[in-house]
């Protein structure tokens, strides 16, 4: 399988176009505050920023540093809620941890390179957890219905996540596309991004077993399993209901190459005529 895919390539556009548009940000932010006495009376310190926000600088550049404090904010918040999240599914992870079946399995499939741990849970799921030491979590309830071939794709489909670190990467991607919703073209990527790396666990799994029946047979099952609840989890891959029709379309033919759109064009557009404005406000605040 070569390295460079369109999982790669969109993770690489999607960094370079957020990493130029948060350079545009925090300049125009220092810009902005770069005049305000930061003297230690709050109250004095509060009413310079205002009047250097109010007559120090023009409304377009005041206007980019609101959209920069709302960024900004907006993602230490996302950030805490999402550690106390993780915080609280960790706890869960140990409070519901098979040990023996945890045991069984990592001696059996160690030759994987990733800890499994198994979960007391009649809910289906499997997924991969972790940003720095991604771990592979399968629930009792998806184990019960999953034959020995089965299982192997299914973990083989998840080491794929695990290899690549795309926990970390899609939750980057899904925390930076909420705080920039003013830059639509971000979601489409996100969601690009998403089916793409499921397409890419699923034939690294075909590619091991050299056989697609058992990933195929294991997403059927998982299509047909009952959820009472969908846990939303910050830091995860999954090997649930994403994508689930593009995967059965490449199972049936892999030499096929799927038909997906990294956005709208109405998206794109608009994300074009977003960066555009804020350049501009940027250029002329220099000139």
């Amino acid at each position: 399988m070569k390295t460079l895919n369109q999982a790669n390539r969109t993770f690489a556009i999607y960094t370079i176009v957020v990493s130029a548009l948060l350079f545009v940000l925090i300049w125009s932010l220092f810009h902005q505050i770069q005049d305000v006495s930061w003297i230690p009376n709050v109250m004095n310190m509060i009413v310079g920023i205002w009047l250097d926000f109010r007559y120090g600088h023009a409304v377009g550049e005041s206007l980019l540093a609101i959209v920069s404090l709302f960024t900004i904010a907006s993602l230490i918040i996302l950030v805490s809620k999402d550690a106390y999240s993780q915080y609280k599914w960790n706890e869960f992870i140990k409070s519901q941890e098979n040990k023996d079946l945890t045991e069984l399995l990592n001696l059996k499939y160690a030759q994987i390179g990733f800890p499994i741990v198994v979960l007391h849970d009649m809910e289906s799921y499997a997924l991969t957890s972790g940003m720095i030491t991604p771990k592979i979590i399968i629930s009792t309830g998806l184990l019960s219905s999953l034959s020995d071939n089965e299982l192997n794709a299914v973990l083989l489909h998840e080491t794929y996540h695990s290899i690549h670190y795309h926990p970390m990467k899609k939750w980057l991607l899904r925390r930076l596309s909420h705080v920039m919703t003013y830059v639509p073209i971000l979601k489409g990527l996100l969601s690009y991004y998403s089916i793409w790396i499921e397409l890419l666990a699923d034939r690294y799994a075909i590619e091991q077993m050299r056989n697609k029946t058992y990933i195929a047979s294991a997403i059927v099952k998982m299509i047909n399993q009952s959820q009472s609840r969908q846990r939303m989890l910050p830091i995860t891959a999954d090997f649930g209901k994403t994508a689930i029709n593009y995967r059965l379309k490449q199972v049936l033919d892999l030499q096929e190459q799927p038909s997906i759109e990294y956005c709208s064009k109405k998206a794109l557009w608009l994300s074009v005529a977003v960066g555009i404005l804020f350049t501009s406000i940027v250029i002329f605040s220099c000139s």
